[in-house]
């Protein structure tokens, strides 16, 4: 691929056809018209689409052409020409080429408007549903910017670092994957992180460091360490550290493992994964304690929850408790039948509805959340007649259910459903079977990817359902990830 010339050639294209004028290199004058659904800032010349590195809608920038193609040109912005109000200087030294969170130059009410914007854009091109509202997207902490001190900082409680070769002589680098890339830049900083966390990631790195232990790329896998993870609770103070290597018989990794683990500044836990294959998968399948708790118990509101080293749980506390605060409101108490959890993990909404007095039946095929949901069950005094988890693929969980319901006339067995997918969605068929077989009057849709909670919802209004309204939840502040909650009433026969 060409690299861009070191000064811009200015251009006017033909708005006609651009893609024929335009060239890598040359640099263009163009307003910033909308965010895109991954957060990426655009421009049209005609019908024709650029991406706009940097740019906040609103502003005209000039901006110089990476790459070209049949549909749209990606560019990255070199001079604002009508600056944003809601423009703000980045905290972090390392914004920009980092890719771990791209909006830090946008003040943090208008990220939460935006997030809400793009489900807007999004639901009003899909067919169907139509969604009756929108709500306004719940923030972290409330408004503000970086400048101000109501703009989130510190709210990622659980912390993850990139381990790989040294650059500079020394034997690993710790950092993130530059934006768009899986090359490796070095940081020393990570304001988004919890700082408990961060000082326990850097106390990892230096003791490796001293001790000579070489980082590994994921796809080479040459050296030994890959990953550390620090997970920490914000109540508590306990640390939860997990060391990712591609194999444990170093005596050099063994040395800097004791030193992690010994002194005032322990982790609560000490964990050493071993993942040996390459590719873009953070844990292997072996986890050794090597110091410590084996769980880290972590509050969420008014339960209690205790996480192991590869459970998925939510990165920010903060915002999780907003999250399960938007569900529990919508999964009413008056409900008497049991609750279906699906996609449970370690309970997150099973624990607290149950210790409400209702009963649930939490479906998850992870092993390791379900011995983790169990233990937090104890951990919180349920009874696991009040909240049973149910180790099962939730497709073939649904398919016996469906099978049962079609005994009993076709009645819903569950008047409420709550559904947390990953992130491609939940499988047509389990769909399905819930929508079209057991037929809950009541489905909380909870949705880390707007494309797959769009193509669900199309199938729900096909099975019967309307789309009440859907809440975004800020989850990940300075990114453009949005985490939304859909309320789907079964309509009357």
């Amino acid at each position: 691929m060409r690299r861009p010339k070191s000064t811009p050639q200015f251009l006017e294209p033909e708005v006609s056809n651009p893609r024929k004028t335009l060239r890598v290199g040359a640099a263009i004058d163009i307003d910033v018209a909308a965010m895109a659904l991954d957060g990426d800032p655009l421009g049209h010349l005609g019908d024709y689409v650029v991406f706009l590195e940097g740019g906040i809608p609103g502003e005209r920038v000039r901006a110089r052409v990476l790459s070209t193609h049949r549909k749209f040109a990606r560019a990255q912005v070199v001079q604002i020409l009508r600056r944003s109000p809601h423009r703000v200087t980045p905290r972090c030294k390392h914004f920009g080429p980092c890719g771990g969170c791209g909006w830090q130059h946008i003040a943090y009410d208008e990220q939460l408007r935006l997030k809400r914007q793009m489900l807007v854009s999004l639901f009003e091109t899909a067919h169907p549903p139509a969604v009756t509202r929108i709500e306004e997207t719940i923030g972290l902490d409330g408004s503000g910017n970086a400048h101000d001190p109501g703009a989130p900082w510190g709210f990622r409680n659980k912390v993850h670092f990139v381990l790989g070769p040294g650059q500079h002589g020394e034997s690993l680098t710790m950092g993130h994957y530059r934006h768009g890339s899986h090359e490796l830049i070095e940081v020393e900083e990570c304001p988004v992180h919890a700082e408990a966390g961060n000082r326990a990631a850097f106390r990892v790195r230096d003791a490796l460091l001293r001790y000579k232990v070489t980082g590994s790329d994921d796809e080479a896998l040459q050296g030994i360490a890959r990953h550390v993870v620090a997970r920490t609770s914000e109540r508590t103070g306990q640390t939860q550290v997990t060391i990712v290597v591609t194999q444990d018989s170093s005596r050099k990794l063994r040395a800097a493992t004791r030193e992690i683990a010994a002194g005032s500044a322990a982790p609560t836990g000490l964990f050493l994964n071993i993942n040996e294959k390459a590719g873009p998968f953070l844990f292997g399948k072996v986890t050794t304690k090597l110091h410590g708790d084996t769980r880290l118990p972590d509050p969420v509101g008014d339960s209690g929850f205790l996480i192991s080293p590869r459970s998925f749980f939510q990165t920010c506390i903060r915002s999780t408790e907003n999250l399960l605060k938007v569900v529990l409101s919508w999964v009413p108490e008056s409900e008497r039948g049991p609750v279906l959890d699906l996609y449970a993990g370690i309970g997150l909404f099973s624990i607290p509805i149950a210790r409400r007095g209702q009963h649930v039946i939490a479906v998850e095929e992870n092993p390791v959340a379900v011995s983790d949901g169990t233990a937090s069950l104890h951990f919180n005094k349920v009874s696991p007649d009040a909240c049973r988890f149910v180790r099962s693929r939730v497709e073939d969980w649904l398919g016996e259910a469906a099978k049962e319901a079609a005994l009993h006339a076709g009645s819903a067995r569950f008047g409420v459903v709550v559904l947390d997918p990953p992130r491609d969605g939940c499988p047509p068929e389990a769909m399905r079977y819930l929508l079209e077989r057991l037929r809950p009057n009541r489905v909380v849709y909870v949705s880390c990817n707007p494309r797959a909670l769009a193509e669900d919802l199309a199938r729900a209004a096909e099975a019967g359902y309307d789309v009440e309204k859907i809440q975004p939840v800020d989850m990940f502040p300075h990114t453009s990830h949005i985490e939304a909650v859909a309320l789907l009433i079964r309509r009357s026969p």
